[in-house]
C-alpha cells in the first residue's frame, strides 16, 4: 500500500489491542537515544541505525518472529521497525525522520493519541494500524497513560552503510 499524492497519513488496518499490549509489555525496552522523544523507550527490531544520522550504519538488532510476521504482513520488504514504550508525559517533538528511513512508515499503538503532521492533527485510536509519510513533519502529543506502539519503515537503502 502506497498513500495517495496528497494524502499524510491513512488507516490501513486494525489488530486485537488487548494482544498486541499485552505482547508489547514483555519487551525488554531500553534508553531511547533519539533527540526529539521524551518520557519514551526503544527497542529496535531487527536492524538498527546508530551514527550519523545522515550517513547512518546499520547493525543488527533484536529479532522478533511475532513481530516480524506481522509487519511483513502490514508493510511488505519493511527493513527497520521500533517497539516503543511512552511513559505517562511522554511523547515525541516535531521532526522529520532521518535519511536512512524510508518515506512512509506504518505505526499501531496501544492507546488513542494526537499526531500532527504537517499542518494536520489526527485522533489516532488505539489498536488502529496507520500508514504516514515520514519526510513530512510529525510529532506525538505529550501522552496522559502509558501507551506501547510499533513503528516500521521500509530503508532507504541509497542512503545506509551496511556492513553485513
Amino acid at each position: 500500500m502506497t498513500l495517495e499524492k496528497n494524502e499524510l497519513i491513512h488507516k490501513i488496518g486494525r489488530v486485537d489491542i488487548e494482544d498486541f499490549t499485552d505482547y508489547m509489555k514483555t519487551l525488554a525496552y531500553r534508553t531511547d537515544s533519539y533527540k526529539s522523544s521524551f518520557g519514551r523507550r526503544t527497542l529496535p527490531i531487527a536492524l538498527e541505525l546508530t551514527g550519523n544520522h545522515k550517513d547512518p550504519d546499520a547493525v543488527e538488532a533484536y529479532r522478533d518472529a511475532r513481530i516480524e510476521i506481522f509487519l511483513d504482513r502490514i508493510l511488505p520488504r519493511w527493513g527497520i521497525a521500533l517497539a516503543l514504550h511512552y511513559q505517562p508525559g511522554g511523547g515525541i517533538l516535531p521532526h522529520r525522520d532521518a535519511a536512512g528511513y524510508g518515506f512512509e512508515a506504518v505505526s499501531v499503538s496501544s492507546t488513542d493519541f494526537v499526531f500532527r503532521i504537517g499542518s494536520e492533527v489526527h485522533q489516532c485510536k488505539a489498536g488502529e494500524i496507520y500508514l504516514f509519510r515520514t519526510k513530512v513533519l510529525h510529532s506525538v502529543d505529550k501522552l496522559e497513560q502509558e501507551r506501547f506502539a510499533l513503528v516500521a519503515w521500509r530503508a532507504n537503502w541509497s542512503k545506509i552503510k551496511v556492513p553485513f
